[in-house]
């Protein structure tokens, strides 16, 4: 799978509650990989991820289901 469509495929996985894109127009095309787990209810998610810009909008808010996200850096 190529850079465009991984990307792509990304977004639409994110799509219900975020919106991803790159961090400037000159940037490079988010990349990574990301690792999921079902518990129940509770999801929780190994990423190693390029920079990217992540966005919630009102829409997104109000159409999503209620999370917390907790995100630790190392």
């Amino acid at each position: 799978m190529g850079a465009d469509d991984t990307t792509a495929e990304w977004r639409t996985l994110c799509a219900p509650m975020y919106e991803i894109s790159p961090t400037t127009p000159s940037a490079p095309l988010p990349f990574g990989s990301n690792i999921t787990y079902q518990i129940g209810d509770l999801v929780t998610q190994r990423s190693q991820l390029s920079t990217q810009r992540i966005q919630r909008d009102r829409r997104r808010v109000d159409a999503g289901p209620d999370h917390y996200m907790v995100q630790l850096y190392r």
